[in-house]
């Protein structure tokens, strides 16, 4: 079930992510110097967690990683 804390969660995280997509934002030099080493970061994170995961669950690894803590 939804509740509106999960609705104003939502509703904030698209407007956060709109903004990430700003010409103010994107052309941004210290911007786009602190996004490159957390997307590898975040990106070496997931080469780990996925197929440990699939080790784990199996098949249901997409569904795990998509599903709410």
């Amino acid at each position: 079930m939804i509740g509106q804390l999960d609705i104003v969660v939502v509703v904030i995280a698209a407007i956060a992510v709109a903004g990430f997509f700003l010409p103010a934002v994107t052309g941004n030099r210290i911007w786009r110097t602190t996004v490159t080493p957390l997307a590898s970061i975040i990106g070496s994170g997931f080469l780990i967690v996925g197929p440990l995961l699939g080790k784990i669950v199996g098949a249901w690894a997409p569904a795990a990683m998509a599903a709410r803590g």
